[in-house]
């Protein structure tokens, strides 16, 4: 069950311990890492070059886990986090260090996931990066519904754990959302049925505004009306999504989704994957394709191509483009979103690129210049036979470090080379970490 954040004051408890320490790097969460007689010690809040008071949360056999009490030296890096939320929500990870630091902090942990494996002086490019703030077209909250006030609560989870914060304001979030939440909670809370909202997802991803609520069952037909008065007072479309995945419309009325990639329109539903920052994805395609030198005599293979974002825009300036993903649905709007663009030149088939013989029926000769963009879990699968590749150039886009630092091994142990390597600041103020790396065969120019 979600709790909500709130101290009490009449719990009696052990008091933890606090300690002191230097803090000389942050972790994949956004930790700040220091050592405590020869142990790791993870300190949340904390920032490199710091000295700190943390307070102990748990002392593991290899590690420690500790919360910040105070900064004793800190870092010049150190900024005022601009959220009054920041200390307990769970959102958030970096508000504290300034967003240029942010950068030069998330490449280092690149450099040395990368080094552990032997492989150094990385061929760093300048990072994209655009708004540290309001870049979110696509937030989720959670709700929860306090019986004995008979309210709804709305917020995020704090750090680590099940316990909600409550905001009435977002500074990362599209900011014509941010500033409707207030309103959107209280209307909410008129409803007859709010408990049956679990979840609240704003999306400002296509050019038209929606909200989509989670809900256990259908609202009664007043809570309705009052949603449907809303909709149309902030011009905006509401959806319902069921447990079984399906989604409805407020009133049964249907609002067309899409996104734009320069004079091309990508459609996607709902449940579909898009990214959540619009100015970084655009900027994100732009250099793939200079990074790839594309030229109208490419044969280019797109895997794990989801709605055509990469492959759509390719297609553009190439002779052909073949786009693989995993889902038959996902093909299939692949091949509207191609047709409606009028662009002939493009081919999209379905196959599980988890599995080893995934590609056995495409032939790879045919390709000159891959395209992989994975989700979290890598490519690990597709890269393994990358000797037999017969492209010159291969694109690695990364969500996950520790899946590109070893799928970049597995493709240099086959005869690539990394020609570039950058970071993509998708999510400012978090400890995420987006990356774009280009593979080529023999030396790197």
């Amino acid at each position: 069950m979600v709790k909500i954040f709130k101290s009490n004051p009449h719990i009696k408890s052990t008091k933890p311990k606090n300690i002191e320490l230097d803090i000389n790097g942050l972790d994949h969460l956004g930790r700040g890492v220091g050592r405590l007689n020869g142990k790791v010690c993870f300190v949340r809040g904390a920032l490199p070059q710091e000295r700190v008071t943390a307070r102990m949360i748990d002392d593991k056999k290899q590690f420690i886990l500790a919360d910040l009490v105070k900064v004793i030296q800190p870092s010049p890096d150190r900024v005022k986090p601009e959220c009054k939320w920041f200390n307990q929500c769970g959102g958030c990870q970096l508000q504290h260090l300034s967003a240029d630091k942010q950068l030069v902090e998330k490449q280092h942990r690149i450099t040395h996931d990368f080094a552990k494996t032997g492989i150094d002086n990385l061929p760093w490019q300048p990072a994209l990066s655009g708004e540290p703030w309001g870049y979110r077209t696509r937030t989720r909250l959670s709700a929860w519904y306090e019986g004995k006030q008979d309210k709804l609560r709305v917020g995020f989870r704090q750090f680590n754990s099940k316990k909600l914060v409550e905001v009435d304001t977002c500074l990362v979030i599209a900011p014509q959302f941010s500033s409707l939440l207030p309103q959107l909670v209280q209307v909410l809370n008129r409803l007859t049925d709010k408990k049956q909202i679990t979840h609240l997802e704003l999306n400002s991803a296509s050019e038209h505004k929606l909200i989509v609520l989670r809900v256990l069952k259908s609202l009664q037909t007043t809570d309705l009306a009052i949603l449907d008065s809303f909709a149309s007072e902030h011009k905006l479309s509401i959806f319902f999504q069921f447990d079984d995945h399906r989604f409805e419309a407020l009133n049964n009325t249907q609002a067309e989704l899409f996104y734009r990639v320069d004079d091309l329109i990508i459609n996607f539903g709902l449940g579909d994957f898009t990214q959540v920052n619009s100015q970084l994805n655009l900027a994100m395609i732009k250099q793939a394709i200079n990074w790839l030198e594309l030229n109208d005599s490419d044969v280019v293979l797109d895997l794990f191509c989801g709605l055509g974002n990469f492959t759509l825009p390719v297609a553009q300036k190439v002779q052909k483009v073949l786009g693989i993903e995993g889902s038959k649905l996902m093909v299939e709007k692949s091949q509207i979103n191609a047709s409606v663009n009028k662009l002939t030149n493009t081919q999209f088939i379905a196959r599980d690129l988890s599995c080893e013989d995934a590609l056995d029926e495409v032939n790879l000769s045919e390709f000159n210049k891959i395209i992989l963009d994975p989700s979290r879990e890598g490519a690990q699968t597709i890269v393994q036979n990358s000797h037999k590749w017969d492209a010159n150039l291969v694109l690695y886009i990364a969500c996950e470090p520790s899946a590109l630092v070893r799928d970049s091994q597995t493709l240099i142990n086959n005869g690539y080379t990394m020609a570039k390597i950058g970071l993509i600041d998708m999510f400012t103020q978090t400890s995420h970490i987006e990356t774009m790396a280009l593979f080529s065969r023999g030396k790197a120019k």
